[in-house]
């Protein structure tokens, strides 16, 4: 049914929803109609499936993972569109010149990794439900690239990656979103992180390297009351968590052909919005990121890229 008589699109609503351009319009237009109606201000709760037509009337629209819930919105949404009259539709918008505070492109020569973030099974409860995940994607600059290769090619050579490097990969991508949304770590709240390389083979032009780290965040409870549950953010959020992974470069074609890192240990706390509040841990939490092609099709937007995600540290701010 998908696929034969929808077109799926899949947005970043966090960035859409604010767009002063034809595709913002077009989303709010259509979330008016839909099951957060009301909102005269943007808000987090647009989140959800719309079927709309070209024409912005929504046909109908909810805010669930549920298979028979998205099943029952396709269906209705489809036979409301039956019915429509559609040889006189006009698209609500036919151009679009885009709001230039939200175009970022992804660094030339940079590096695209494929995060997978999931509850682990803990000592004490291996029974535990594991099967909620999320995802994300990390953008490397061709510099920050750059760290995790040997400036020299021998057996066994080590070196540090520079802190900035790593504190960026912690601060955006170890934050708590396996049930919900969590702000990102704030440089004051990472306070002690690591990754250092090791040349542990070589054959031929494969340089094999061991990476291995650790990351240290924790950030006060902020006081925030969410408005759904009513729930108060009381207590403090951390995480410790364990850096390990393999990476092969190849010498001679100046690339990585595998890049895998996988960061594991222990969080607590509930953010405000991350659904945490009945599962304040401490409990184990994992990680997982791998190298994806820098083709076109590989260059989704990481979630935080446009909370100043590259930045300097030696200017002592974001940028």
């Amino acid at each position: 049914m998908l696929n034969e008589s929808f077109v799926p699109v899949a947005i970043d609503i966090n960035v859409v929803m604010h767009q002063k351009d034809s595709e913002g319009e077009f989303f709010r237009h259509i979330a008016e109609q839909g099951h957060y109606a009301g909102k005269t201000k943007p808000s987090p709760t647009r989140q959800g499936l719309y079927v709309t037509g070209v024409d912005g009337d929504l046909l109908h629209s909810l805010n669930s993972t549920r298979s028979g819930h998205i099943l029952s919105l396709m269906s209705r949404g489809l036979s409301k569109w039956d019915k429509k009259q559609k040889a006189s539709l006009k698209p609500l918008r036919d151009s679009n010149q885009a709001d230039a505070r939200f175009v970022v492109k992804f660094p030339e020569g940079g590096l695209i990794l494929r995060e997978t973030m999931r509850d682990l099974p803990g000592k004490s409860n291996r029974r535990r439900d594991t099967k909620r995940h999320n995802f994300d994607h990390v953008w490397f600059t061709a510099e920050e690239k750059s760290h995790f290769i040997p400036k020299t090619v021998k057996q066994g050579e080590t070196w540090q990656v520079p802190s900035q490097t790593v504190k960026r990969l912690v601060a955006f991508h170890t934050v708590d979103q396996v049930h919900g949304e969590a702000d990102p770590w704030e440089w004051e709240h990472v306070k002690d992180v690591s990754i250092k390389c090791r040349i542990s083979d070589i054959e031929g032009s494969k340089v094999a390297i061991t990476l291995v780290g650790h990351a240290k965040c924790m950030k006060g409870p902020s006081g925030e009351t969410n408005p759904y549950n009513r729930r108060t953010v009381k207590e403090s959020i951390t995480n410790d968590l364990t850096i390990r992974g393999k990476l092969v470069f190849d010498s001679k074609a100046k690339t990585f052909s595998s890049f895998r890192v996988l960061a594991a240990g222990n969080r607590s706390g509930a953010d405000l919005y991350n659904s945490r509040f009945e599962d304040m841990g401490p409990s184990p939490i994992g990680f997982a990121f791998e190298m994806l092609d820098s083709d076109t099709a590989s260059q989704i937007k990481p979630k935080f890229l446009l909370w100043k995600y590259f930045w300097d540290e030696t200017l002592d701010a974001r940028r």
